[in-house]
């Protein structure tokens, strides 16, 4: 145990029920394609969301899939994912492949399975990868002084 696990289990000793929420970090997986967008995802939600889920790299899209598809399989309701913009466009099909990875052990009926999955299969914000998008926006800028502030360095010519 850390800590910072074992300073918060202090805090929350007065109730049974708080001392038990210190340990539940995983109330939530959020599943992302990497750590470009496991890092976007952390930085908008905010602190105290973010101490209660576990965003977890998966891989591609395909993976992400597989991995939902498990979840759905074990019962389990506490997941999400997040795949990069650039996949928006092929939902349906991703709403097909794990339905396809589920084979025949899928029981319930195909409108509870989409209810149970569309809010789960979501998209980082934009039409193509994050990195495409944090790369035209640094491009955008016209002074790049604030950015120089932010990350430390001595001047713009060494960003």
């Amino acid at each position: 145990m850390s800590d910072v696990q074992i300073q918060k289990r202090k805090q929350y000793r007065a109730s049974p029920l708080n001392s038990l929420l210190v340990n539940c970090s995983n109330e939530l997986h959020v599943f992302v394609e990497d750590k470009v967008a496991k890092a976007f995802i952390e930085t908008v939600v905010p602190k105290n969301i973010r101490e209660r889920i576990h965003v977890v790299p998966i891989g591609q899209a395909d993976a992400i899939y597989r991995q939902m598809a498990a979840y759905y399989r074990e019962g389990k309701e506490n997941f999400v994912a997040f795949l990069d913009g650039d996949q928006r466009t092929t939902k349906a099909s991703g709403h097909s492949k794990i339905k396809n990875e589920l084979g025949d052990k899928w029981t319930r009926s195909q409108e509870e399975f989409e209810t149970f999955i569309e809010p789960r299969l979501n998209y980082i914000p934009g039409d193509k990868w994050p990195e495409h998008e944090v790369v035209n926006s640094l491009l955008l800028l016209n002074n790049f002084d604030d950015l120089v502030d932010q990350w430390g360095a001595d001047d713009a010519e060494n960003v």
